[in-house]
C-alpha cells in the first residue's frame, strides 16, 4: 500500500503536494480503488443539508444589530460567502416555550402579546432578542436560506400552531393572521415547509407538562395522543418569567400582581392555590369579601390568577411561597398534524420523538405523519486521550450516530402511515471536548472533517434536510446549552471589525460542498484494499480510512467527494469511472491538508483552515490521486456520460416536480411523456421515496387519458420481462371496474397489471388470459407491486415477496407502454385512482432478490 506518514507539526508538510498520475504508471496491487459508475441515479441530493440550527435568542448570539434592526452586514457577507441552504429556527432547547406572537411584530393593532419576552426553554429566565420571527424571516429571504421551524409544544396548542401556518403560509386575505403578517410588512407567504413539533422530548428538562402524566404511563403515547396531565404545588409563574420553576414564586406583597399556572388550560374544579402551603379559597368575584379573607381567582383558559387587593381580599404576603395544584388536558402531536395541515396540507410535519414505542403510538393512533426529527450526536470519549487518539475515537463514533439516521430511514420506509421522512436538525460532536483542547477542537479541523463524515452518508441515502448545531455562537461566552463553541460561525463582539464573525474550519467545509456537490448522488462506491485505523480502546474495531461519495449535475459534470480520516497517512488511490469520458482537466478543492486536527479560524484573524483550489490534468477515466491524511477533498470532472447500448431497462424516480415529463434514470433515455387529458397527473413531494406522479380523476369519472405513456422498447411475447412500482390508492373505482397500473397500447396491446376492484387481488390480462394474485392491494397505503414473466411462468410480488405463480399466456405487441391507465379507458378499465412512485421495467425477468432490492431500496 502506498503510503507516507504525515506529521502534523511540521511545517514542511505543507509542501507536501497531491498528484495525479495515468493509471498505467501506478502498481495498483496494493493502493486503494475506488470505483463507481456515473451511470446511475442513487437519489437525489438535497440542497438543504448544508445549514445549521440558528437561535433565536441574544440577538441570535450576536449577529443581529438592536440599535439598526437589521443582520449586521459582515455577518450577512459572511454567511453568504459560505452559501448556507437551510437555517433551523427559533432553535432546539433554548426554544422550546418560543411563542410565536411575542416574536411578531403589531402592524395592525391586534397582536397585543408583540415584543413580550420569551421563555427559555432550560433555565426558564425571560429572554429578550430583536432577532425574532419577523427578522429571522427577512434574513433568511434575504440570503436564499429555507427556514424550517421548531414549534413549541411545551407550551403551545394545534390552533395556535395552526394560527402560525396562517402567518407564514396563508393566502386567504380574510384570515386575521394573514392579515397580521401583511400588515408587518410581508403580503406574500413564506411557504415554510418543514415544521417539528417539540425539541428532545424523550429528556426529562424537556418534557415540560409530560411531566405531569400519570406514573406507570408511557410519555410516548401521551406525546402521540394527548391526555390530562396533574400537578401538585408547582410554583406560579408570571407571564414573561418562568424561573420561579426552579425553585419558587415568592409574593410582591403589592395590590395587582398576576401569576400564571406554568401548563394550562386548566381543568375547571381541579385547581387549588397555596399561599406558604396553605390552602386559598377560589372566589367568582372578590366583592363582599374583607382585607384579610384568603381568595383567589382563576381563569381556566389562560391559567391567570388574581388576588384580592387588601380590601376586598386578602394580597399575599411579601416573600411568600405561592404555588398550584391543578389538571389540565394537552393535545398530542396527531392534533398538531391535523391542525396545521388543516391550513397547508403540503406542509411536513415531524415528531421529534423517534423510538420505537413512539412508532407504535402512531400505529395504533391510526396516524399519517409525514416522518421524525433526531439528533445523532457522537457519545462522550476519554478526555485525557492524546489529541490524535481523542479523534480516532470521536470519528469512529460516527458510524454509530449515523447507523441511528439510517435505521429509521429503513424503519419509516416499511411503516405504512409514514411519510419516511428523517430530519437530523441537530447532529454534531457530543456533549464533551478534548480536555485542552475544547475550543479549538470543537471549532477546528477535526470538527469540519466529523461533520463532512455525516454529510456523505446524508448525500448517499437521500436525507432531504439537515441542520448542523450550531449556526453561530459567541467567542467571549459559553452557552448555557449544547456543546461548547461547536458553531459554523462565531461572534467576536465587535461589530466592525476585521473577521467579526469567523467562519470556522467547518463553514469551509460546507462551503466546499455547496459548490463541490451535483444535484443526483450516484449509486455508492466501492472501495477495495480499503486502509484502516485502529481507534483506542480495549479491543476496537478497525474503521475504514477513506470515505467517498460521488454525485453529478443537469450538465453531466462529476463530483467526487473523498476524506482521507486516517490522522496521519496519505494514500495514493486508483479511482475508475464507468461510462464517462472526462475532459482534460479537473477542478479540486482541498481542506485540511498539512494542517493540525485542532487548527483552527481565531477569533479576529484571518483564516488559516480554507479550502485550497486547484486545477489537475486528467488523463481518461482511470487515474489515481494522492488524498492527504486527514483532509477532505473534491474533484469536480467536467465532461460526458456514456450510455449503454443495451436498453433493457427504464426507471422512472418521477421526482420531476413539474413539468410533462417522465425522466428515465437508468440512463437508456426512455423519457416518459405524462398525459392529462379527462383527468389530472400531479407531481407531488411526498410520495414512497421522494415524490411521486398523483393520477386522480376529474369531478366523479374515473376514467380517461390521464397516465404516462413509456416507449416501446420490448414485445411482452419474444422476451422475458418484469414491471413494478409503488403504488398508493387514493380510492376504489365503481363497482365492477378495475384500476389498471400497467398497459400496452395498440390493437394486440393488453392490461399487464391491474387491480379488481371488488377483491383488491392484482390481476393481469395477457394473451388474453386472465391471471390472478392470492394477495390484495389496500387503499390509501403504499404498497409495491411487481409482475415478472420468466418463460412459461407469470410470477405476482406484493412487497418484496412472490404471491403466487401462474401459467404465462402473451401476445406479440409493440405499442407504447401506459403507468396508470388502460389503453382505451372505460368505466370498467379506469385508471389509476392515486400516487404512483418508483416505476422499473425491464426486459428481463428479475429474481426474487432483485424484486426485493426493488422493495427495500434505501429511502
Amino acid at each position: 500500500m502506498k503510503l507516507k506518514k504525515r506529521f502534523m507539526v511540521l511545517l514542511s508538510a505543507l509542501t507536501l503536494a497531491s498528484t495525479i498520475v495515468p493509471l498505467t504508471t501506478v502498481s495498483a496491487t496494493a493502493n486503494p480503488v475506488i470505483s463507481f459508475n456515473a451511470n446511475t441515479n442513487a437519489t437525489s441530493v438535497s440542497p438543504l443539508l448544508f445549514g445549521g440550527n440558528h437561535r433565536y435568542y441574544k440577538n441570535g448570539i450576536g449577529m443581529y444589530d438592536s440599535v439598526n434592526q437589521q443582520v449586521y452586514p459582515d455577518f450577512e457577507n459572511s454567511y453568504n460567502d459560505i452559501g448556507l441552504k437551510t437555517m433551523r429556527y427559533p432553535g432546539g432547547t433554548i426554544a422550546n416555550l418560543f411563542q410565536w406572537q411575542r416574536g411578531v411584530g403589531n402592524g395592525n393593532n391586534s397582536n397585543p402579546d408583540s415584543g413580550l419576552p420569551q421563555i427559555h426553554g432550560k433555565t426558564f429566565a425571560p429572554e429578550i432578542s430583536d432577532f425574532d420571527l419577523d427578522a429571522a424571516l427577512k434574513f433568511s429571504e434575504d440570503t436564499g436560506t429555507e427556514m424550517t421551524y421548531m414549534y413549541n409544544m411545551g407550551n403551545g396548542n394545534p390552533t395556535d400552531a395552526a394560527n402560525l401556518v396562517q402567518y407564514l403560509n396563508g393566502t386567504n386575505t380574510s384570515n386575521p393572521y394573514v392579515q397580521l403578517r401583511i400588515s408587518n410588512g410581508h403580503p406574500a407567504p413564506y411557504n415554510i415547509n418543514y415544521f417539528e413539533i417539540g425539541n428532545e422530548t424523550y429528556l426529562g428538562y424537556q418534557k415540560y407538562w409530560l411531566n405531569g402524566i400519570p406514573a406507570g404511563q408511557d410519555y410516548q403515547n401521551y406525546y402521540v395522543n394527548g391526555g390530562t396531565v396533574s400537578f401538585t404545588k408547582q410554583p406560579v409563574v408570571l407571564k414573561g418569567d418562568w424561573s420561579s420553576l426552579n425553585n419558587k414564586y415568592s409574593s410582591t406583597g403589592v395590590n395587582g400582581q398576576q401569576v400564571y399556572v406554568a401548563y394550562g388550560p386548566v381543568t375547571a374544579g381541579t385547581d387549588a392555590v397555596y399561599v406558604d402551603n396553605t390552602a386559598w379559597t377560589k372566589v367568582a368575584t372578590f366583592a363582599g369579601y374583607g382585607p384579610n379573607d384568603p381568595v383567589y381567582q382563576l381563569d381556566n383558559n389562560s391559567g391567570l390568577i388574581k388576588f384580592g387587593n387588601g380590601v376586598n381580599g386578602k394580597i399575599p404576603p411579601a416573600g411568600a411561597a405561592i404555588t398550584v395544584s391543578y389538571s389540565s388536558y394537552h393535545f398530542g402531536y396527531k392534533d398538531y398534524i391535523t391542525a396545521m395541515k388543516s391550513v397547508d396540507p403540503s406542509i411536513k410535519v415531524l415528531s421529534n420523538l423517534h423510538d420505537g414505542k413512539t412508532i407504535a403510538a402512531l400505529a395504533a393512533a391510526n396516524v399519517a405523519y409525514d416522518g421524525m426529527s433526531i439528533h445523532p450526536y457522537t457519545v462522550n470519549q476519554n478526555r485525557t486521550l492524546s489529541l490524535i487518539d481523542y479523534y480516532k475515537a470521536t470519528m469512529s463514533q460516527v458510524g454509530a450516530a449515523l447507523y441511528e439516521v439510517n435505521n429509521l430511514q429503513r424503519i419509516l420506509k416499511n411503516e405504512p402511515l409514514s411519510g419516511g421522512i428523517v430530519y437530523p436538525s441537530e447532529y454534531g460532536l457530543g456533549q464533551d471536548s478534548h480536555t485542552n483542547e475544547s475550543k479549538n477542537y470543537q471549532l477546528g479541523l477535526g470538527s469540519a472533517l466529523i461533520t463532512a463524515k455525516y454529510q456523505f452518508n446524508f448525500i448517499q441515502n437521500g436525507v432531504p434536510v439537515a441542520a448542523k448545531h450550531s449556526m453561530i455562537d459567541d467567542w467571549a461566552t459559553n452557552d448555557t446549552l449544547g456543546n461548547g463553541p461547536a458553531a459554523i460561525f462565531n461572534s467576536n463582539n465587535i461589530p466592525g471589525s476585521s473577521y467579526n464573525f469567523s467562519q470556522s474550519a467547518t463553514a469551509h467545509m460546507f462551503k466546499m460542498l455547496v459548490n463541490m456537490t451535483g444535484s443526483t448522488a450516484l449509486n455508492a462506491p466501492s472501495i477495495q484494499n480499503m486502509p484502516t485505523y485502529t481507534p483506542p480502546g480495549t479491543n476496537a474495531n478497525p474503521v475504514n480510512s477513506l470515505n467517498a461519495v460521488a454525485t453529478k449535475d443537469a450538465n453531466g459534470d462529476l463530483y467526487v467527494l473523498v476524506m482521507n480520516e486516517d490522522p496521519t497517512n496519505d494514500y495514493a488511490t486508483s479511482l475508475n469511472i464507468a461510462n464517462y469520458t472526462p475532459g482534460a482537466t479537473a477542478a479540486v478543492w482541498k481542506l485540511g491538508e498539512g494542517l493540525a486536527l485542532d487548527q483552527l479560524n481565531s477569533s479576529g484573524q484571518a483564516p488559516v483552515v480554507v479550502n485550497q483550489v486547484s486545477t489537475i490534468p486528467v488523463s481518461g477515466s482511470s487515474f489515481t490521486y494522492t488524498f492527504p491524511a486527514h483532509t477532505l477533498t473534491a474533484i469536480k470532472l467536467t465532461g460526458s456520460i456514456v450510455l449503454p447500448s443495451d436498453g433493457s431497462t427504464a426507471h422512472y424516480k418521477l421526482n420531476e416536480t413539474s413539468g410533462s415529463i417522465a425522466a428515465d434514470s437508468s440512463g437508456n433515455n426512455l423519457n416518459g411523456t405524462i398525459s392529462s387529458t379527462g383527468g389530472t397527473a400531479t407531481w407531488v413531494s411526498q410520495g414512497k421515496k421522494g415524490g411521486a406522479l398523483d393520477l386522480a380523476p376529474v369531478g366523479t369519472s374515473t376514467f380517461g387519458d390521464y397516465f404516462i405513456r413509456i416507449p416501446n422498447f420490448f414485445d411482452p411475447a419474444a422476451t422475458d420481462f418484469t414491471m413494478a412500482a409503488w403504488v398508493k390508492l387514493d380510492q376504489a373505482s365503481n363497482a365492477g371496474s378495475n384500476q389498471t397500473i400497467f398497459a400496452q397500447e395498440g390493437n394486440s396491446g393488453r392490461s399487464i397489471l391491474y387491480r379488481d376492484v371488488n377483491s383488491g387481488q392484482l390481476r393481469s390480462y395477457l394473451g388474453g388470459v386472465t391471471s390472478v394474485s392470492t394477495g390484495t392491494i389496500p387503499t390509501g397505503t403504499w404498497t409495491h407491486v411487481a409482475l415478472v414473466k420468466s418463460g412459461s411462468n407469470l410470477q405476482f410480488y406484493i412487497n418484496g415477496v412472490l404471491d403466487s405463480t401462474r401459467t404465462a399466456t402473451t401476445q406479440s405487441s409493440t405499442g407504447d407502454f401506459r403507468i396508470g391507465a388502460h389503453k382505451s379507458p372505460s368505466a370498467t378499465s379506469a385508471n389509476w385512482n392515486g400516487a404512483i412512485d418508483e416505476a422499473h421495467l425491464s426486459k428481463k425477468a428479475l429474481t426474487a432478490t432483485e424484486i426485493n432490492n426493488l422493495y427495500n431500496v434505501t429511502p
